[in-house]
């Protein structure tokens, strides 16, 4: 297996690495994602508890209706965005300072405003 080079290491480094770019701490993101999994799955069992017990007569005409209404209830879906990579993330960062770098020398009055 052929040896990489600092700059191979680098570059395989900003395509493979991920950075958490939603705005929460690495540590503490796992909390949110496993509440924004559960929330859907309660409300879906809280939508079939109302249809169920809502309907006290248990006539053959009632019951298909129920059965309808429990199988057209829909499962709301929370999906998780994945991470930038670390290439997207430094570009973002380098883009972020200069934009507020102009902006200081604009406060300044040390350019002129566009």
């Amino acid at each position: 297996m052929k040896q990489k080079t600092p700059q191979e290491k680098k570059a395989l480094s900003y395509e493979k690495d991920r950075r958490n770019a939603y705005g929460e701490s690495r540590a503490n993101s796992r909390f949110p994602i496993k509440k924004n999994k559960t929330f859907p799955k309660r409300a879906y069992r809280h939508r079939i508890a109302q249809i169920l017990y809502s309907e006290v007569d248990s006539s053959q005409e009632n019951l298909e209706l129920v059965d309808s209404e429990v199988k057209s209830a829909k499962r709301k879906e929370w999906k998780k965005f994945p991470d930038i990579s670390l290439r997207d993330w430094v570009q973002g960062r380098f883009e972020y300072r200069r934009k507020m770098f102009r902006a200081r020398l604009k406060r300044q009055n040390k350019i002129e405003v566009e």
